[in-house]
């Protein structure tokens, strides 16, 4: 049995760009992955109130040409992604 509220991370620094980040299931990943210390990008079409530690990306991602940009983006900066949330 696991005792106490010890954590295991799996995952160090993880390059993450997530779709969606100024509300819901998108902001809520962003802000937790973000507060254990990954490398957060995500997209949006209205930012609103800024998460600390996060990439913010306007981009519509029903456009290929835009997300795109934003992949291109974030390999450019990072050199890598290790888990999106875009659907293709």
């Amino acid at each position: 049995s696991c005792a106490g509220s010890a954590k295991i991370h799996i995952f160090v620094n993880m390059v993450v760009l997530i779709t969606g980040i100024s509300s819901g299931f998108g902001r809520a990943m962003a802000q937790r992955l973000s507060a254990e210390g990954h490398t957060v990008y995500g997209t949006h079409r209205n930012a609103g109130e800024r998460i600390p530690g996060v990439t913010y990306l306007k981009a519509d991602i029903t456009d290929e040409e835009q997300v795109n940009a934003t992949v291109d983006t974030v390999l450019q900066k990072e050199g890598r992604i290790n888990v999106s949330t875009l659907p293709f």
